[in-house]
């Protein structure tokens, strides 16, 4: 984008950036749940069945209850740099 800064107008902007945001939420829903915790071990359980495979749970709640969207931002963020386009646009 920096190379091609000339040719993006805010229509273009701003659709890449919707187009980006929704993928993020896609990546949010697909692969979201999977934070992963081990949980405690039973050490007599494994000692008995080596093929036992313990189940991981996921968990996307913080202290609060909120769940966390670890993929907000991690590629709109590259667009920061290039919003004056659309700021100039509005002034204009």
């Amino acid at each position: 984008m920096g190379k091609r800064r000339r040719e993006i107008d805010v229509k273009l902007l701003l659709t890449a950036i919707q187009k980006t945001c929704a993928f993020e939420n896609l990546l949010f829903l697909r692969f979201g749940g999977n934070v992963l915790e081990e949980e405690s071990r039973n050490p007599f359980l494994e000692e008995t069945n080596p093929f036992l495979e313990k189940k991981q749970r996921a968990s996307l709640t913080s202290e609060k209850g909120m769940i966390i969207n670890k993929f907000d931002r991690i590629i709109t963020q590259a667009f920061d740099p290039f919003l004056y386009i659309y700021i100039d646009s509005q002034d204009k």
